[in-house]
């Protein structure tokens, strides 16, 4: 009895979007720099998450795979390259692409 009330639970938090959807994306470094950070936030919020790269730079030429909360597909993407520049991208549909080229322009 217990576990099929858990399991109801489960499954009534999914439905309304309690649970969030993982996707893997895979980003593709195509610059003349190594990206040392790449973050992300949804467009309403003001802090930016913690760095999906870890502590691996994505060298140049390289694509690295990240996990991206999609029960949103729109986010902000900033990134930080080796020689200290960064660049932000607004407002980038994650759910329609499983690759994101992420120039530095």
């Amino acid at each position: 009895m217990r576990s099929k009330f858990w399991l109801l639970c489960v499954a009534m938090l999914a439905a309304s979007g309690g649970i969030a959807e993982a996707k893997t994306i895979k980003v593709f470094n195509p610059t003349h720099y190594a990206m040392v950070s790449l973050q992300a936030k949804k467009p309403a919020a003001k802090e930016w998450d913690a760095d999906m790269l870890g502590k691996t730079a994505l060298g140049v030429g390289k694509v690295k795979e990240v996990e991206l909360d999609t029960s949103d597909c729109l986010y902000d993407l900033r990134a930080t390259f080796d020689d200290g520049h960064q660049v932000e991208k607004k407002n980038v549909d994650m759910c329609t692409a499983d690759v994101y080229q992420f120039t530095d322009d």
